[in-house]
């Protein structure tokens, strides 16, 4: 099984011109064969690979392959993605690639503005691949630190949407941050200075996620989990 952080490194522009077709797993071939052969006429020195996609990842490969198509700008199946030793400047829906739509698709490599649209696609490729490593691997002591610092770097785009950022604080940082307590908690079997340190953190990040926005979902989500944890400490007290 390919190494998780090698897999985060793989998330990068693609380093050789290639036309990815992004497909359903399990799609027949003859479902894009016309639209390749199309493709293939309009510019017979193109290269193909055909890349199948999971409706539900269950190891990291395939969640590489999902994250692949974010960054990407795949959004729908089948896709065909333009690239150049940039990466990808343009995604096109398979039914209507032809010769036109393939000229227009390839002037996007010159566009204004590609070199941002690329940057935020791969932060939500990072993103998905966090959410997925989570979800995926045991949570071992060099997997957490590798997690939360993949996941600091990512909260520290603030040109990023407050929600992505919201997300990742309550998805990822926060959970990894408990799960540092818990730990703690568990080798000493009380409540330590360092578990304290721990807990006070995670609040901060409870805190800034909620600050952000306290209007959006996320930041509902946040407080609602801050009063919970109020109480639960509250409650802990009392019983000491």
């Amino acid at each position: 099984m390919t190494p998780w952080p090698a897999l985060l490194a793989a998330a990068l522009p693609l380093s050789a011109a290639t036309y990815t077709l992004y497909v359903q797993e399990g799609s027949p071939a003859p479902d894009y064969a016309a639209a390749l052969a199309e493709v293939r006429r309009a510019e017979p020195e193109a290269e193909f690979r055909v890349v199948p996609l999971r409706s539900r990842n269950t190891t990291p490969e395939q969640a590489r392959a999902a994250a692949d198509a974010i960054r990407d700008g795949a959004t729908a199946l089948p896709c065909l993605v333009l690239a150049d030793d940039a990466g990808a400047y343009a995604a096109l829906p398979l039914g209507g690639v032809n010769a036109e739509s393939l000229a227009k698709a390839n002037a996007q490599a010159a566009a204004e503005g590609r070199a941002t649209l690329a940057a935020n696609r791969l932060f939500r490729a990072e993103c998905y691949l966090l959410y997925a490593r989570l979800g995926l691997q045991e949570m071992t002591p060099q997997n957490l630190a590798e997690c939360k610092a993949l996941c600091q770097k990512l909260m520290e785009q603030a040109q990023q949407r407050p929600a992505a950022l919201q997300e990742l604080g309550l998805r990822a940082m926060y959970p990894l941050l408990l799960l540092e307590y818990a730990q703690g908690y568990a080798v000493h079997h009380a409540h330590t200075p360092a578990t304290e340190a721990k807990l006070l953190e995670a609040i901060a990040v409870l805190e800034t996620a909620r600050d952000l926005d306290p209007a959006s979902r996320w930041g509902k989500a946040a407080h609602a989990e801050r009063e919970r944890l109020r109480m639960a400490r509250r409650q802990a007290r009392q019983a000491e």
